[in-house]
């Protein structure tokens, strides 16, 4: 220990030099003119339950009292992170916000659209937090920028979430449609053959028969509206499938660089090297004159 003391103190100037051109250059380069600023925008979400918004959940016989949670479960969560990290989310994200002009990306160069995406993929993040509940997180130059990405982001994963969820809603809404159309064209068939019997009296038989089918679709026909109209209620695109928690706002402080981290890391590596150097050139010293 005494002798590395030693060394130091006689190497001081030598070594004070190399730490203050080393943070000096790193207060230089760690500037904007060479790391400009980015600013990190975020927002937090849960997934809501598709349970929730069920025909069977909303008019179901026990619909009043059935416990049915407000919260999506661990799939509802990972089917949001899986739209949140796809390929269609994106360039939804690239083409809204012309982000090959935003990046400076040449676009003569044909690989310029993979370029863009790295670029984008390096400054987003989608992840689970610790509380299960989803953070998109974007950095960017532009902090506005940046805030108005994210909550594109949000409402993009929120409408295709919806729109997956909404499907097989909208298949059964279809037949219900397609049943209710037959069944009010059997009717009006029935309405005009009954018109056509009436004047009849040996076809009492066959108007008794005309007026109890007519009574029997008027039934079914009630029955499946209330059913159409419950499932479209269902299927409606005013539920959203998320809870949002913290909407993105514009970033007040930079995220990165942490110009002082440089700065810091940079003079304390610079005296450990010109440590080193002169350890080096001490023993150098000392086998050169045993010689």
């Amino acid at each position: 220990m005494l002798e590395l003391l030693t060394i130091i103190y006689k190497w001081k100037w030598h070594i004070g030099i190399i730490c203050v051109l080393a943070v000096l250059a790193s207060v230089i380069f760690s500037g904007p003119k060479f790391m400009p600023p980015y600013y990190e925008s975020f927002s937090i979400f849960y997934p809501s339950n598709p349970a929730a918004t069920d025909r069977s959940t909303l008019f179901g016989e026990d619909a009043g009292n059935r416990q049915v949670s407000y919260f999506g479960t661990k799939s509802d969560v990972n089917r949001m992170l899986t739209i949140a990290n796809s390929g269609g989310l994106m360039n939804h994200i690239i083409e809204k916000h012309d982000l090959v002009n935003h990046y400076n990306v040449n676009t003569d160069n044909p690989k310029h659209l993979f370029y863009v995406g790295r670029e984008f993929q390096g400054n987003y993040e989608a992840i689970k937090t610790d509380k299960e509940a989803i953070q998109i997180r974007i950095l960017d130059q532009d902090p506005e920028k940046a805030s108005l990405m994210v909550n594109d982001v949000v409402s993009y994963i929120n409408e295709v979430n919806n729109a997956i969820l909404r499907d097989n809603k909208s298949r059964t809404i279809t037949i219900f449609d397609k049943e209710l159309k037959e069944k009010e064209a059997e009717i009006i068939e029935l309405n005009t053959e009954l018109k056509g019997l009436n004047n009849a009296t040996q076809n009492s038989g066959r108007i008794q028969f005309v007026n109890s089918r007519i009574e029997s679709l008027t039934e079914e026909i009630n029955d499946l509206q209330k059913l159409y109209d419950q499932y479209k209620i269902s299927a409606d695109e005013g539920f959203a499938s998320i809870y949002l928690i913290e909407t993105a706002a514009p970033a007040l402080t930079k995220s990165k660089p942490v110009r002082w981290m440089i700065v810091a890391f940079t003079g304390l590596g610079a005296f450990a090297f010109s440590v080193l150097l002169a350890i080096i050139l001490e023993k150098f010293k000392e086998v050169k004159a045993n010689i």
